[in-house]
C-alpha cells in the first residue's frame, strides 16, 4: 500500500530510494535516556495499534511465541542487539545516540527520582525483584556514588551503556568491568552501526535528525516534536544541559571512553548520510527542473542539435579547475579539482537509440591517468572507453557508447580517473588529471 509505513527507503548508497516490500518490520533499537521516548511517540502514529508489539525488554520478547511476533510490525524497546537479531531477523533497524555524559546524568536523574519513571516502567519494576531491589539502593546513592558504584545493574547502565547496546551477547558475556576501554569493542559496535542501521539519530541534532527521519523513509517532515516529548524532568528544558563539577565530569568521562568514541563515530556518520541525502535530493531536483526547462525551449527550436559541446556551452560542471587557454586560444579546464567532476550538458537522447560521446582533451598530467578512468552517463557506467591519439594538434580523445533508456534532454557525465600532484618537489600544487576541451555526441 503507498500510504502504508515504512514503504520506502533512502540510503546513501541509492539515494534515490527503493520501494520496500509489503508489511515490512521496522525496529527501533531504544537506549535508555536518548530522547527516544519522543521518538516512539511519532512511530506509534505511524502504526496500528494491533502492529505495534506490545514487548519493551527482552524478557517480553522471549515470553512471545513465533505466531505471535509474526503478526507485529513495529518493535520499540530496550531490547539487546542479539534479541533483535534472533526475533526480528527481517526488521530495518533504527537507533538514537546521545552525548554519553548527558545520558549517564539523565539516567541517574531517572533512577533516583520516582517521579520521572513512567507508570507502565513501575510496574515492571514493581513485579522483578532484582531491579526493585537495585532500585530502592539507588535512591540513596550521590552521582558519584552511582556511578562508581560496583552494583552489576547500575555499573552496566553508567558505563559504555550505548556501545554494549550495538555488541552481540556472546561478546558481552562475561565482561565484569564496562568502565575498561576494549578497541575491539568499540569497532565492532561501530561496524554493527554502520552496516544495519538504515537511520541513526543524534539526540543534540534532534530536529535535524527527524529531518533526516522523513528524508530516510520518505515522509511529510515535522516541524517540531513538542507534541511527542515526553521528558519527565520538569525542571530540564529538552535542549539544556546538566551542569556538574568538572572532577566528577571527567570521571564519567573516563568511565564512558568506548561511549564517547562510539558517539563522535555516530555523529559523523549521521552528518555524512545526512549531506549525501540533502546533495542527491538537491540534484534530483536540479535534473527534474533543467529537463523540464529544456524539453520547453527545445520544442520551440526547429535546428538541429549541436553534437559539439565546447566549456562555455555546458549545462554546469563541478569538481574541475578553473577555465584556461593554449597559446593557441584553446580553451580547457583540468579535471582533479574533485575525485569524481561532473559535466551537465543538453543533448536531446530518445528512447532505446545508441550514442557515442567522445570527450576531447588537450593533455594527460600522467599517461596513468588513463589506466583507471571510469566515465558514467546518468548513472550508467560505461564498459569500454577507447582512447585515440590526435593526429592533428595533439591531445586525445575518449570514446565511449552509450544507449539510452529513456526521452531526455538533460546529462551528467562523471569522470572518475587517477589524480596527480603537479607539484612533484613539495606536493603543494593542484591535483590534475584530464585537460579537457570539448564534449561530441553522436547519434548512432
Amino acid at each position: 500500500m503507498i500510504n502504508e509505513f515504512p514503504n520506502f527507503l533512502r540510503t546513501e548508497s541509492v539515494p534515490d530510494g527503493t520501494t520496500l516490500p509489503p508489511a515490512q518490520k521496522l525496529v527501533f533499537h531504544h537506549i535508555p535516556k536518548t530522547a527516544g521516548s519522543t521518538l516512539r511517540g511519532m512511530l506509534t502514529e505511524l502504526f496500528s495499534p494491533s502492529e505495534i508489539c506490545p514487548a519493551e525488554t527482552v524478557e517480553e520478547l522471549n515470553a512471545l511465541k513465533d505466531s505471535e511476533l509474526a503478526g507485529y510490525r513495529l518493535f520499540a524497546g530496550h531490547f539487546s542487539y542479539s534479541a533483535i537479531k534472533k526475533y526480528i531477523k527481517d526488521g530495518i533497524l533504527i537507533t538514537f545516540l546521545r552525548e554519553p555524559n548527558e545520558r549517564v546524568i539523565s539516567q541517574y536523574h531517572n533512577h533516583v527520582n520516582s517521579d520521572r519513571i513512567p507508570e507502565h516502567w513501575k510496574k515492571r519494576v514493581s513485579e522483578n525483584p532484582v531491579w526493585s531491589a537495585y532500585l530502592s539502593s539507588a535512591q540513596k546513592l550521590t552521582l558519584y556514588e552511582w556511578v562508581t558504584s560496583t552494583n552489576k545493574h547500575g555499573h552496566a547502565i553508567a558505563c559504555n551503556r550505548q556501545t554494549q547496546a550495538f555488541l552481540p551477547s556472546h561478546v558481552r558475556k562475561g565482561v565484569a568491568d564496562w568502565s575498561v576501554h576494549n578497541p575491539e569493542f568499540v569497532s565492532l559496535a561501530k561496524k554493527n552501526l554502520e552496516e544495519n542501521f538504515a537511520f541513526i539519530g543524534i539526540k543534540e541534532y534532534f530536529q535535524l535528525s527527524l529531518s533526516l527521519f522523513s528524508a530516510t523513509f520518505g515522509l511529510l517532515a515535522n516541524e517540531n516534536a513538542d507534541a511527542f516529548t515526553t521528558n519527565f524532568n520538569p525542571s530540564k528544558s529538552f535542549s539544556s544541559r546538566y551542569a556538574i563539577e568538572p572532577e566528577l565530569y571527567a570521571i564519567i568521562s573516563q568511565r564512558n571512553s568506548m561511549d564517547w568514541e562510539l558517539y563522535e563515530f555516530g555523529v559523523s556518520l549521521f552528518l555524512r548520510r545526512t549531506e549525501a541525502l540533502i546533495a542527491a535530493l538537491c540534484q534530483k531536483d536540479r535534473s527534474s527542473r533543467l529537463e523540464r526547462d529544456l524539453v520547453s525551449s527545445m520544442s520551440h527550436d526547429n535546428r538541429a542539435p549541436v553534437g559539439k559541446i565546447k566549456l562555455p556551452d555546458l549545462l554546469g560542471a563541478n569538481g574541475f579547475h578553473q577555465l584556461e587557454k593554449t597559446r593557441l586560444g584553446k580553451a580547457f579546464k583540468w579535471s582533479g579539482a574533485s575525485k569524481k567532476p561532473i559535466l551537465e550538458f543538453a543533448y536531446p537522447m530518445k528512447k532505446n537509440s545508441d550514442y557515442v560521446l567522445s570527450l576531447e582533451c588537450l593533455s594527460v598530467f600522467d599517461n596513468r591517468v588513463l589506466d583507471d578512468i571510469i566515465l558514467t552517463l546518468d548513472n550508467k557506467q560505461s564498459e569500454t572507453i577507447e582512447v585515440k591519439k590526435n593526429s592533428i594538434g595533439g591531445g586525445l580523445t575518449l570514446n565511449f557508447r552509450f544507449s539510452c533508456h529513456q526521452d531526455s534532454h538533460y546529462h551528467r557525465l562523471q569522470i572518475q580517473s587517477p589524480r596527480f600532484n603537479e607539484d612533484k618537489v613539495c606536493g603543494e600544487g593542484r591535483m590534475l588529471g584530464l585537460a579537457l576541451h570539448s564534449l561530441n555526441v553522436d547519434k548512432v
